[in-house]
């Protein structure tokens, strides 16, 4: 996530490339909507200003190549949508291994009903920004796992009257057993665990394929890119 909200003062001039009124602009020039993004959220547009900046410096026209963007294969566990199953999407951000991409995931799947399962492997890291962050845009839930899991509630414990359901489980399994029980129809399970998963799995690759694999996916099928060979 190389051009996050940091790279504003980069990229939010509006002499430049920047997004802003849900487009991607080029000074004046809109460009590319963001609804025909392949990857969600603010911070993956300012990663394609990024990308398109870096093309125009290197003598092209990037205005002219810009549709191309459309036609990016994301990689898997970065804020992969897998589908619904009874009413419920889920998305699989299992790549996410700091707090600060967790606030970012949040913000990419914001108007839903959401439910996010946070936690993973304890490294000591200060979870008070994602604090902050949902006392002021608070999910449908959080669901606190892994090794990390109670560090995390403990946190979220010290707001008054939050506007979300807090909940905790001992594995990845029994916490997507829980966010099911607290999301509605027509919401959304979001795995955006903001810590590594080397507590109970190898590698995010592996926590992830297992949240597709409980949600009731081919967990083989969503991990493949064509032509990269990336499990």
């Amino acid at each position: 996530r190389t051009a996050g909200h940091n790279n504003r003062s980069v990229f939010g001039t509006q002499t430049g490339w920047h997004v802003r009124d849900d487009a991607v602009w080029r000074a004046q020039q809109r460009v590319l909507q963001l609804a025909g993004l392949p990857v969600p959220g603010l911070h993956n547009a300012q990663n394609v200003c990024a990308a398109l900046a870096a093309i125009e410096a290197a003598g092209f026209d990037a205005a002219a190549l810009a549709p191309h963007v459309a036609t990016f294969k994301p990689l898997p566990h970065r804020l992969q949508p897998l589908g619904a199953r009874a009413g419920i999407e889920y998305i699989n951000d299992s790549i996410s291994t700091t707090p600060y991409a967790t606030i970012e995931a949040l913000r990419s799947v914001g108007g839903r009903a959401v439910s996010v399962i946070v936690g993973g492997f304890e490294r000591g890291v200060d979870w008070s920004p994602f604090v902050e962050h949902v006392a002021r845009h608070a999910p449908r839930a959080i669901v606190a796992a892994g090794a990390n899991g109670a560090r995390i509630v403990e946190a979220l414990c010290t707001l008054e009257a939050p506007d979300f359901v807090l909940a905790s489980a001992p594995s990845l399994d029994k916490a997507l057993e829980c966010a099911r029980e607290l999301t509605p129809a027509g919401g959304a399970i979001l795995l955006s665990p903001g810590a590594p998963s080397f507590d109970q799995f190898r590698d995010y690759a592996e926590r992830g394929r297992e949240f597709a694999r409980l949600a009731g996916f081919d967990p083989d099928a969503i991990a493949q890119i064509e032509g990269l060979g990336i499990l």
